[in-house]
C-alpha cells in the first residue's frame, strides 16, 4: 500500500513556492520506494490542467527506468466501463443555438429588457450561468423559490424565463458539458462506493473551487487509498489565522487561502492534519511567503501588520528578490518585460510571463520579436486574429452591409486571398485599384463600378479579376435574412472563391496550416449544428460568427523556446520558472473586474448556492499568491490604460503599503529598493526606442528649382496660394506631388461644392427659372445629382434639406440677375497667354452673364464663406484674374468684351452675395500686379517659401508634413535651397 490506514479523509498539501511537478514526482517517488514496480502501474494521477500532466509525464519519463502511472486529465475521466456509457456533450455551439432562439422568443415578447444587438452576448451569460448551476448540481427548484417579491419586475421575469429554459435543457436528450462531467463524476463516485478501489488514487492541483471538483476531491479523499493534494497551502498560517477564514462574523471568501479551508471543513480535517506531499520540501515558510500571507489578510484583520509585521525581520533582505515595475503606459510595460526576458534568456533562466490580460501579453510577444525570441504561449491566438480567421471574419461582415472601399481593399490584402490564384497580379491590381479609388473616390464599390474600372486598365486578366471579386462582394452585400445552413453556405462559398481565385491553379491556403485545419474545424462544427439556430439577420449572423471564432484559440505552429513561457493565471499553479513576472497588476485587470449577471442578482446567487464574486475574487487571488511565492519575481503594471488612469491591484497596494508600514524594519528602503529594479528596465526600455543619432529638425524650406522647371501655366485659384504659400505651388505644380484622399470618402465639404456647382449649372441649363415651378424643379436636380455622386444616404437628406430651404429665395433672386443679364456660359475654360513671357493663365467660370449693353458678369458658387473685399484685393484674386481673361478674350466662346463685375454666390445654409472689388482697383492694375509676379518666380533667386503670408495661424495644407512644418515656425528665417 502506498498510503497507511487513516481514520480521516487523506490530504496532503504543496507548500508555497515549491516546483509543482518535481514536488509531485519526489512524493510519488518517496511513496512507492521499495514496493513492486507495479505499483506504478497501478497509481493513478488527476491534474485539473494539461500543462501539469504533461510536466509531470515528462519528469517520470527522464529517468531512472520504470512502469509509468496513469496519469489523466478531470475533463478525461470517462474511460470506464460505468461512465462510456453516458452519452457525449452537446456541442457549445448546438447549445448556444438552442439558448439564442429562447432569448429570441423572450426578447420579441419583452423587448425592454435589452436590445436584440446583446442576443449572443445574453446566449453566452446563461450557457455560463447554466454550466454553473450544472456544475454547483443546484436544485431547479431552487431557482424556482427565490423570493423575488421584494425585487423589481426585471427579476421575477427572469426567474421565470430560468426556470422555462432549465425544463427546456431538461428535456433534450443529450447533455452538455457541465453536466455529463457531473454524470461523469457521479457514476466513478457510485461505482467505488460500492467497489472501493484498493490501488492509489490521487488528485492534485484542484482547490474544489467547482462543485463537481469539490465532490470528487471529497470522494477520492476517503478512498481507501485516496489522496488529495493541494496546491498553494500557506504554511506560515496560525490555527486562529484558519478560523478566521470561516468564521460567521469575518467570512473571508476573497482571501486565497478560503478555498482550501472550505475544502478542509467539507471533509472535517484541520489545517493541521494536511501533511506535506514531499517530506523534504522545507516545511518553514520564506521571509517573502510570509509577507505576502500577511499583506493578504482579511480586511478585518489587518490589524496583525502592526502585532506580526515586526518578526519578519529586515524587510530589504526579505524583498531583495522582487522587482517593482511602475511603467507610465501599457507600451513601455510591456517593453521593459521583454527586456527583462531577453536578459533571463542570455543568463540562462527560464522566465515565465503570468497575466490574465492578453493584449498585455500579446504586446510582449511582439516585442520579443525584435530578438527572435519566441515565447510558448499556453493561451494560443485568439482563431479570429489568424489569416484565416480575419478571412472569414472579413466576409461575413459584408454580408447585408453596402461594401466600402475600405472594407474592399482590407479584405483583399488578407495574405490568403487568391492564394490558389494569380496572387503576384492579385497585388499588383489591388494596388493598382487603391490608387484609383485614393486619386477618384469609390466610396461603395460594386460589381458594375469594379468592372468599369477594370476596363479602363490595359492588364490581360484584370477584367476577370474584377468580376470574380465584384460578384462575391455583391452577393454577400445582398445577403438578407435567410435561416442560418443558407447564410452558412453562402458565406463559406464566397470565402473559398476568393481565396482560390483562379480555381484552376490552386485551391487556396484557406483551410491549410493550424490555423486552418481550426477554422474548417470550428466552420464544420457550426454547419452540422446550423439546424439548431433560427432565421439570422446578416447582423446577427456577423455577431455569432464572430463570437464562435472569438471563443477558439489555436497554438503557434512554430515551434517555441523552452524557457520562456507565458502562463495564463491557473498554469501559474505549476510554477517551475526561475523568474516569474506577474504583469497587468491594476485593478479590472488582475483582479479582472466582476462580469455583470443579467440573469441572477448577487443576493438570488447567494440564495441558491452560486459562485459568488467574493468567491472567484478569492480564487484569482490564490494563483496570484503561488506566483508571487517564485524564485524571482516581478510585479509590473502601467499607470495608464490607452484612455485613463489606472488603479493599482489591491494585492500590490497591499504589500506595497505593508512595506512602507514599516519603517523601522527598513521599509521604506526595501520599497525603493524594489522600485529602483524595476526603473532600471524601465530606463532600459526607454533607451531603446530613442533614435540611434539626434536628428536635427528641419528648417523653414524655400526651394528654388531651376527657371525651366518653375511652371508656365497656372489656374487663377493656383495665385492664392502662390501669394499665401508658395510651397503648395512648388510640391503640386512642380513636384507634381498631387494628395490622395482617404479611403472611405465623406461628405466632405469640397464634394459638397461639387454638388452645389452640379445642381445650379444643370439648373440654369435648363433654364429652370422659366419652368412652371423652379423651387420643384431645383429640388428634382439635386436628388439625381446627390444620388450619382453623393452615395451616402444621410448626406443626402442633409444636402437635399438645405437645398430645399435655401430654394426659394434663391429662385427670386435668380430672378433678379437674369433680369440683368442673360446666363450665356456656363463651367467654361479659358485661357490667356502672355507670350512675351511665355505663361498662361487658365480658369473655369462657373457662369458668365451678358448684359443688354455687351458687358460679362462673372458668377462663381460657393458653398463656404465668401473672400472679402481686402483679402481678395490682395491675396484671393479669383474674381479679378477671370474679369482680366474676359477683358482680353480669354474665354473664345465671347472673345474680348467688357467685365462689369463678379460676384460670389455663396449657396450654404443661407444665401450671401460679395462682389468683387474692381472699383478698389482696375483691369490694369491687375494685369501689372500679376506679370509682375509671374516675372519674380522666373528670377532663379526668388524661393517658393513654406506660410508666407498665411491668413490664420491654424491654416493647414496637405503638404505641411512635405515641408516638416512643426519642426520649423514662420517666425524662422528661410533656408533658401538651390536645386537642379
Amino acid at each position: 500500500m502506498m498510503f497507511p490506514q487513516s481514520p480521516t479523509p487523506r490530504v496532503f498539501h504543496l507548500p508555497l513556492g515549491c516546483d509543482f511537478p518535481k514536488t509531485i514526482a519526489r512524493g510519488l517517488e518517496q511513496r512507492l520506494h521499495g514496493h513492486d514496480p507495479m505499483s506504478w502501474a497501478k497509481t493513478t494521477l488527476i491534474f485539473n490542467t494539461r500543462r501539469s500532466e504533461q510536466r509531470v509525464t515528462e519528469l517520470l519519463a527522464s529517468g531512472p527506468a520504470r512502469l509509468l502511472p496513469r496519469i489523466k486529465l478531470l475533463s478525461g475521466l470517462d474511460d470506464t466501463p460505468e461512465t462510456r456509457a453516458i452519452p457525449q456533450p452537446v456541442s457549445r455551439i448546438r447549445r448556444h443555438l438552442e439558448l439564442a432562439q429562447l432569448i429570441d422568443a423572450l426578447l420579441t415578447a419583452s423587448p425592454e429588457l435589452a436590445p436584440r444587438s446583446a442576443l449572443f452576448d445574453l446566449a453566452d451569460s446563461l450557457a455560463r450561468l447554466i454550466d454553473e448551476i450544472q456544475s454547483e448540481a443546484v436544485d431547479p427548484e431552487a431557482i424556482r423559490n427565490i423570493d423575488v417579491s421584494d425585487h423589481s419586475a426585471h427579476w421575477q421575469r427572469t426567474q421565470q424565463f430560468l426556470t422555462i429554459a432549465q425544463q427546456y435543457l431538461a428535456e433534450t436528450s443529450l447533455p452538455d458539458k457541465e453536466n455529463r462531467q457531473g454524470m461523469v463524476v457521479d457514476a466513478l463516485i457510485g461505482t467505488w462506493l460500492k467497489n472501493p478501489p484498493e490501488h492509489p488514487i490521487i488528485l492534485a492541483g484542484s482547490t474544489g473551487s467547482r462543485g463537481t471538483t469539490a465532490r470528487l476531491m471529497r470522494a477520492i479523499a476517503s478512498l481507501p487509498q485516496g489522496a488529495v493534494i493541494l496546491p498553494g497551502f500557506d504554511t506560515s498560517m496560525t490555527t486562529r489565522d484558519w478560523a478566521n477564514l470561516s468564521s460567521e462574523k469575518h467570512k473571508a471568501e476573497d482571501h486565497p487561502q478560503y478555498r482550501l479551508k472550505a475544502f478542509m471543513d467539507e471533509v472535517d480535517v484541520s489545517p493541521d492534519q494536511v501533511q506535506p506531499w514531499d517530506e523534504t520540501v522545507a516545511a518553514e515558510p520564506t521571509k517573502r511567503t510570509q509577507l505576502i500571507s500577511l499583506a493578504l489578510r482579511p480586511a478585518p484583520i489587518t490589524d496583525q501588520w502592526l502585532s506580526e509585521g515586526p518578526k519578519l525581520g529586515d524587510l530589504e533582505e526579505c524583498c531583495e528578490d522582487i522587482t517593482l515595475l511602475n511603467a507610465p503606459s501599457p507600451r513601455l510595460e510591456a517593453q521593459a518585460i521583454s527586456i527583462g526576458i531577453r536578459d533571463a534568456v542570455e543568463q540562462g533562466k527560464t522566465v515565465a510571463l503570468i497575466s490574465p490580460d492578453r493584449t498585455l501579453t500579446r504586446r510582449v510577444s511582439a516585442a520579443l520579436d525584435r530578438w527572435r525570441i519566441r515565447a510558448d504561449d499556453s493561451a494560443g491566438i485568439p482563431l479570429h486574429l489568424t489569416a484565416p480567421g480575419r478571412l472569414l471574419d472579413q466576409t461575413a461582415r459584408l454580408m447585408g452591409e453596402p461594401v466600402t472601399a475600405d472594407t474592399l481593399l482590407a479584405l483583399l490584402k488578407n495574405p490568403l486571398i487568391f492564394s490558389g490564384g494569380d496572387r503576384g497580379n492579385h497585388l499588383r491590381w489591388t494596388r493598382n485599384l487603391e490608387i484609383y479609388i485614393r486619386k477618384y473616390g469609390m466610396p461603395f464599390p460594386t460589381e458594375e463600378l469594379l468592372v468599369a474600372w477594370a476596363n479602363g486598365e490595359k492588364d490581360e486578366g484584370v477584367g476577370t479579376w474584377a468580376s470574380l471579386i465584384g460578384r462575391a462582394v455583391s452577393v454577400l452585400s445582398a445577403t438578407s435574412t435567410q435561416p442560418l445552413p443558407h447564410l452558412i453556405k453562402v458565406h463559406l462559398k464566397y470565402a473559398e472563391l476568393l481565396s482560390t481565385g483562379d480555381s484552376s491553379q490552386g485551391d487556396g491556403a484557406l483551410w491549410l496550416r493550424d490555423e486552418g485545419k481550426k477554422a474548417l474545424q470550428t466552420v464544420t462544427l457550426l454547419q452540422q449544428d446550423a439546424v439548431y439556430g433560427n432565421d439570422l439577420s446578416p447582423h446577427d449572423y456577423q455577431a455569432l460568427f464572430h463570437r464562435i471564432l472569438a471563443n477558439e484559440e489555436v497554438r503557434d505552429r512554430e515551434q517555441p523556446r523552452p524557457d520562456v513561457f507565458i502562463w495564463g493565471t491557473l498554469e501559474a499553479r505549476v510554477g517551475g520558472a526561475d523568474i516569474v513576472i506577474l504583469a497587468g497588476l491594476n485593478e479590472g485587470s488582475w483582479p479582472e473586474a466582476a462580469a455583470h449577471d443579467p440573469w441572477l442578482n448577487r443576493k438570488m446567487r447567494n440564495e441558491v448556492g452560486l459562485l459568488s464574486p467574493d468567491r472567484k475574487l478569492g480564487l484569482s487571488a490564490h494563483d496570484f499568491q503561488i506566483a508571487a511565492a517564485g524564485p524571482k519575481i516581478w510585479l509590473s503594471r502601467s499607470a495608464r490604460s490607452s484612455d485613463a488612469e489606472t488603479v493599482p491591484s489591491r494585492w500590490l497596494n497591499r504589500i506595497t503599503n505593508l512595506v512602507q508600514g514599516l519603517p523601522k524594519q527598513n521599509g521604506e528602503a526595501a520599497y525603493k529598493g524594489m522600485l529602483a529594479r524595476g526603473d532600471k528596465w524601465l530606463r532600459l526600455a526607454i533607451e531603446l526606442e530613442k533614435p540611434q543619432q539626434k536628428v536635427e529638425p528641419a528648417k523653414r524650406p524655400a526651394p528654388r528649382p531651376p527657371v525651366g522647371a518653375r511652371p508656365r501655366h497656372l489656374s487663377v485659384t493656383r495665385f492664392k496660394h502662390l501669394i499665401r504659400d508658395p510651397y503648395n505651388v512648388y510640391a503640386r505644380d512642380i513636384l507634381k506631388l498631387k494628395p490622395l484622399h482617404s479611403l472611405r470618402r465623406s461628405a466632405d465639404a469640397l464634394l459638397r461644392g461639387t454638388v452645389v456647382h452640379s445642381v445650379f449649372e444643370e439648373f440654369i441649363k435648363q433654364n429652370g427659372i422659366q419652368t412652371p415651378d423652379p423651387v420643384d424643379t431645383i429640388l428634382n436636380i439635386a436628388e439625381e445629382v446627390l444620388a450619382q455622386k453623393a452615395p451616402w444616404p444621410t448626406a443626402q437628406r442633409l444636402w437635399l434639406g438645405q437645398l430645399s430651404r435655401i430654394a426659394h429665395e434663391f429662385v427670386e433672386q435668380e430672378k433678379v440677375r437674369q433680369q440683368y443679364g442673360a446666363p450665356t456660359l456656363l463651367e467654361q475654360k479659358g485661357k490667356l497667354t502672355f507670350a512675351d513671357i511665355s505663361f498662361d493663365l487658365t480658369a473655369q467660370a462657373d457662369r458668365i452673364d451678358m448684359t443688354e449693353t455687351g458687358s460679362a458678369i462673372i458668377y462663381d458658387y460657393k458653398t463656404g464663406t465668401p473672400p472679402q473685399k481686402k483679402p481678395q484685393l490682395l491675396f484671393d484674386r479669383q474674381l479679378l484674374l477671370q474679369m482680366l481673361m474676359i477683358e482680353e478674350g480669354a474665354f473664345s466662346e465671347l472673345g474680348p468684351v467688357p467685365a462689369e463685375s463678379g460676384v460670389f454666390l455663396k449657396v450654404g445654409s443661407s444665401l450671401q452675395s460679395m462682389p468683387a472689388p474692381i472699383d478698389a482697383t482696375s483691369i490694369t492694375e491687375i494685369k501689372t500686379e500679376l506679370r509682375a509676379l509671374i516675372l519674380a518666380y522666373d528670377n532663379p533667386d526668388q524661393g517658393y517659401l513654406a506660410r508666407r503670408q498665411t491668413e490664420k495661424d491654424t491654416y493647414a495644407n496637405e503638404y505641411d508634413h512635405l515641408s516638416r512644418f512643426g519642426e520649423w515656425d514662420i517666425t524662422d528665417e528661410p533656408n533658401p535651397e538651390v536645386l537642379k
